[in-house]
């Protein structure tokens, strides 16, 4: 099924840290409701489902207490160019864990500059991913 919007609007869930929803056959988007766990939600498992969607850039870079984001293995979509990364890691200060492989997911950087030193977070995953240099 489908996660109800108004599933993040409930008033238990507000100090939630970890959110584990995989392999749970889900549909439809990642609703942006989910920014009202902002305050205390650090893991975020929603692997292995069937969401969709390409507003991971209006929700992800509000959960500024993310540590680890596992969202690998759905049919999410869109473009991820430099600044949308620049975006994550400085939004997402603590993050080490971001694994976002397996979706639809079209990356547009240019993260080769060897006289910048990027560390964006301790492991990116994005294999099957369509990535352009």
């Amino acid at each position: 099924g489908c996660i109800p919007n108004d599933f993040y609007n409930i008033s238990e869930f507000n100090s939630i840290k970890v959110l584990d929803l995989r392999y749970n056959q889900l549909h439809g988007t990642i609703s942006n409701n989910i920014i009202n766990l902002q305050d205390s939600l650090v893991e975020l498992h929603l692997h292995c489902n069937k969401l969709s969607g390409n507003n991971l850039m209006e929700w992800l870079p509000r959960l500024k207490r993310l540590i680890k984001i596992d969202i690998r293995s759905n049919s999410l979509s869109g473009t991820l160019i430099k600044n949308d990364l620049l975006l994550i890691h400085s939004s997402l200060s603590q993050l080490d864990v971001f694994y976002i492989s397996s979706n639809i997911i079209e990356f547009k950087c240019n993260l080769l500059n060897k006289k910048q030193k990027h560390e964006y977070v301790k492991s990116l995953l994005c294999g099957c991913c369509s990535i352009s240099i």
